[in-house]
């Protein structure tokens, strides 16, 4: 460092004074660019970065805003999983439908993004999966499908795997796609005994009795 520091200075000697100052401005300039570049931001800083960026993305799936959302995910670089409350995104903008039964725009962003963590659970227990199954979104399950296979076999605390869900749910073409992935999963028992199978004639038999009354 002393040699480099005293290549400089002789260096700044053999100009101008005016051309020195000049050129010392330069130098001192791409330093400070060099070492910023270098030496990573304080971790306090980077924590007060993703809360941010995080309660931004929150206001976003409160106001329904979706292109805002994407905005913040896909340009500004906020993290799909941020923590408000105990909740993450996604689970926050399931309650936030349910509340105002908005779109599915929203939910359907969030399992699609490639950071998303298809494992994370909610507080009965479901995966983004047991829940894309619930609101029948196919397409979106297919796509998780294939970036998390094993997630199909996930349970719920009521015990139930995704198939259970979208039989519950009356969702045949997502109950379709599951199968179509894995033929046993008809026999997997949920918590009380039942297969998706039980469920499937209990609700046929319950559709027969209410068009009797």
């Amino acid at each position: 460092m002393k040699r480099i520091s005293l290549t400089i200075s002789l260096f700044l000697c053999s100009l101008p004074p005016a051309h020195a100052m000049e050129k010392l401005k330069k130098i001192r300039k791409s330093i400070v660019s060099s070492l910023s570049k270098k030496q990573p931001k304080p971790p306090v800083l980077m924590i007060e970065k993703s809360r941010i960026e995080g309660n931004a993305c929150v206001q976003a799936i409160k106001d329904n805003d979706h292109l805002q959302l994407d905005l913040e995910l896909s340009i500004i670089g906020a993290d799909v999983n941020y923590i408000s409350d105990g909740k993450s995104l996604f689970y926050l903008a399931y309650e936030e439908r349910n509340k105002k039964y908005t779109n599915t725009n929203i939910l359907e962003m969030l399992l699609t993004h490639e950071n998303i963590d298809l494992h994370s659970r909610n507080a009965q227990g479901s995966t983004p999966l047991h829940i894309a199954c619930q609101l029948g979104l196919t397409s979106t399950v297919a796509s998780m499908l294939k970036k998390s296979p094993q997630t199909i076999y996930c349970r719920d605390k009521r015990g139930y795997t995704p198939l259970h869900t979208a039989v519950a749910c009356g969702k045949k073409d997502c109950t379709e796609l599951l199968l179509s992935h894995d033929l046993n999963l008809i026999g997997m028992q949920e918590d009380s005994g039942n297969t998706p199978l039980h469920i499937a004639i209990s609700l046929r038999e319950e559709c027969i009795k209410q068009l009797q009354l």
